[in-house]
């Protein structure tokens, strides 16, 4: 087992180091979207974002799921792969051009953010293989650089960019761009690694249809997921989906930065364990603590200090955006917890049984906002809305781990009960920081050393595991 734990901390570092890198970055173009945009040209980004994160959602990894899942590749693997992903992404970009019309968006004035969208979606259908890859080949470090560096020409480009032409134009352009780097650089560096498995013993029908499973529930994960999007548009349209969107941005940071971190550093350490016919529940647990004791300290910390944030970063539209923030904060959270135990279970091979949970989950979500549409709900009872129902969700996903992985809970119990103790005085604490101090600067200060303090005072080894980038 300790083999396996190497693998996930030493993939952790590199992710580590990325992140940080990256999360500066990404900061820096959010605040730039938001003061260069206003709420109607945000809303028109908004759609774009939306139809860039289907992309991902479906396509990367898409068929090329089964790749580091079984942990198998070869060239004749990846062509039968690529040809079914390219008929899934032709499909896709005809239903998209239908639904663009349904909703009748007054994006669809807009030519060029429609070849934009298009462009990205095609983009990561195409390249998204090269990254799987080198993921195969245990190539994190390889991986961390590479997108560092593309994140980093992405940002050159919008800041040029943006001397000349429409600011909407040059957020998108600039995605496309970084994607663009990133995959070519990926496809030139994996063409010189050798392949590894043997093709004589590859199924190649298994790959396909746990490759096919997996996108199915993608598919069905993300349009149950942008539930909350489809109502807005109707509902209020443009003008309220940007600073909507803006705030999920926001609420959202940490968990697409943090979340990545922890879920590809287990996922091909589960699928290896699984092949190996190991149990994996006790690394998972510590991986899980570990995550607790990383991301909800992160997110208390983020939200009592979230009004000053908003309102420095983008001035007039700080107070709006701060207020839907207050309620996506803990839908994120919430969500956070979701995405890994779905991870857990992907690893495990259960892609039959998740296929099944997301398509009730479809039906429910669109059920709710058929129903909050007919009702013409206001944006508060939507809010709050969100919030319990993300409470719902994980509580069913955590229903179905127990089932694949029995010891997973029990070892998160008795391995667990310091991590608790410390994130419930930490929570008691920020909390009555934020109703007595006021200076922003001092608040931001305090809320970090508290947080080292009580662990230090609590759970004084895993503070240096985590220090030391070690997950488990």
């Amino acid at each position: 087992m300790n083999r396996y734990f190497n693998l996930i901390n030493n993939t952790f570092k590199w992710q580590f180091f990325a992140t940080i890198y990256i999360t500066i970055l990404q900061v820096v173009t959010l605040i730039l979207l938001g003061r260069y945009l206003d709420n109607t040209a945000l809303g028109s980004f908004a759609v774009f974002q939306m139809i860039f994160r289907m992309a991902l959602a479906i396509f990367d990894p898409g068929m090329f799921f089964s790749v580091v899942q079984k942990h198998e590749v070869t060239s004749k693997l990846l062509k039968l792969l690529t040809r079914h992903q390219l008929l899934y992404l032709f499909i896709c970009i005809i239903i998209l051009c239908f639904s663009i019309i349904i909703f009748k968006i007054n994006y669809i004035s807009n030519i060029i953010l429609i070849a934009f969208s298009f462009l990205i979606l095609f983009l990561i259908g195409i390249g998204s293989y090269t990254q799987q890859v080198l993921i195969l080949k245990d190539k994190q470090k390889d991986i961390a650089i590479i997108q560092m560096l593309a994140y980093s020409i992405e940002l050159v480009v919008l800041l040029i960019l943006l001397r000349y032409y429409s600011p909407v134009y040059c957020f998108s352009f600039s995605i496309i761009i970084r994607f663009f780097v990133m995959y070519l650089i990926n496809y030139l560096y994996g063409i010189t690694l050798p392949d590894s498995t043997n093709g004589n013993q590859i199924d190649f029908d298994s790959h396909i249809h746990s490759s096919r499973f997996n996108l199915y529930n993608q598919v069905l994960s993300f349009i149950q997921g942008h539930y909350d999007t489809a109502f807005i548009i109707l509902m209020f349209g443009l003008s309220i989906l940007g600073p909507y969107n803006l705030a999920i941005e926001f609420s959202f940071i940490l968990f697409s930065k943090v979340n990545p971190l922890f879920n590809k550093s287990i996922f091909p350490v589960i699928a290896k364990a699984k092949k190996e016919h190991q149990v994996p529940d006790s690394m998972m647990a510590r991986q899980f603590i570990n995550f607790i004791c990383v991301i909800i300290p992160l997110y208390v910390i983020l939200y009592v200090n979230s009004n000053s944030i908003l309102t420095w970063a983008y001035l007039e539209k700080g107070s709006e955006i701060y207020y839907y923030s207050s309620f996506i904060l803990f839908v994120a959270l919430i969500k956070a917890f979701n995405n890994i135990l779905f991870t857990y279970l992907l690893a495990s091979g259960a892609t039959k049984s998740i296929f099944y949970w997301n398509t009730g989950i479809l039906l429910i979500n669109y059920s709710i906002c058929f129903i909050l549409y007919w009702n013409q709900w206001s944006m508060d009872h939507f809010l709050y809305f969100s919030v319990a129902y993300s409470f719902v969700v994980l509580l069913f996903l955590m229903i179905q781990t127990s089932y694949h992985f029995p010891l997973f809970f029990d070892e998160v119990k008795s391995n667990g009960f310091m991590a608790f103790l410390m994130l419930l005085f930490l929570v008691l604490s920020l909390l009555g920081l934020q109703m007595l101090l006021h200076n922003p600067i001092i608040l931001l200060i305090l809320s970090i050393l508290v947080y080292v303090l009580l662990f230090l005072i609590l759970d004084r080894k895993r503070l240096f595991n985590l220090l030391n980038l070690k997950i488990v």
